[in-house]
């Protein structure tokens, strides 16, 4: 693997985004009336974001 190839960085910004847009959504969708709910989505979206790095890089 090249050193100075952009793909995992641009691979990893546009999962970046992507959780953003989807904690997003279940901020607004399920959460909406939790006093907490900014924390819990981020918990659960950093949560799965862990585990699908795992997954995917072993």
């Amino acid at each position: 693997m090249d050193i100075h190839a952009p793909r995992p960085a641009i691979t990893r910004a546009v999962r970046l985004l992507g959780g953003s847009g989807v904690r997003s959504f279940c901020r607004r969708k399920y959460w909406s009336d939790h006093p907490h709910g900014a924390t819990a989505s981020t918990t659960v979206a950093l949560a799965a974001a862990g585990l699908l790095d795992i997954f995917t890089s072993g």
